[in-house]
């Protein structure tokens, strides 16, 4: 009897110590933060920099993010808190941004919080700004609330339009200007 007493104390032992690990790992997995696992075709990449050679007039544009997903069925890059440079002969612009998303080749859109220099000018766009580069006809266009300013002279305008085959760039939509003619020269 006491031997019957023995097993079914055993038992029931295991039991509950079997309920209990299968408690423990369920908790485990339902309080680990773990991250989906990337589609086969996904890179993740962190502190990458890149550079694209700019056609047949010259220059080049580099990209840099501290986070990066890429593509490579559609051969696209979107980085995460992401800084530019491009450098051609007429114009030197860099920039910070959000967010900015790379076609290999084709285009570069940077949104969000955009800041930076074009040529000698100081911009900041609208939290909501835009810009865009068109790898193919070498135009570029940047948006929504610009404020461009070098010293105490200051240009107000929607938009800026570049178009490097022509080698112009020109404001649009609701431009205001302060200028201090000394400093723009």
């Amino acid at each position: 009897m006491l031997r019957k007493i023995s097993v079914i104390t055993v038992t029931l032992f295991f039991i509950l110590l079997l309920a209990v690990v299968n408690i423990s790992k369920r908790r485990v997995i339902e309080n680990t933060s773990e991250a989906a696992p990337l589609p086969e075709n996904h890179l993740h990449l962190e502190d990458v920099s890149l550079v694209q050679v700019l056609g047949l007039n010259g220059g080049y544009i580099t990209m840099s993010a501290k986070s990066a997903y890429f593509d490579h069925n559609i051969d696209l890059l979107t980085m995460v808190d992401a800084e530019f440079e491009m450098n051609k002969p007429d114009v030197r612009m860099t920039s910070h941004a959000d967010q900015g998303i790379y076609k290999l080749n084709e285009m570069l859109t940077t949104e969000g919080n955009i800041s930076g220099v074009w040529n000698d000018l100081e911009y900041k766009a609208d939290e909501n700004g835009t810009f865009i580069y068109d790898f193919e006809k070498d135009q570029a266009y940047m948006g929504k609330k610009l404020t461009f300013v070098k010293g105490n002279s200051q240009i107000f305008t929607k938009e800026l339009h570049y178009d490097g085959e022509k080698q112009e760039t020109f404001f649009s939509g609701g431009v205001y200007m302060v200028i201090n003619e000394r400093e723009l020269k």
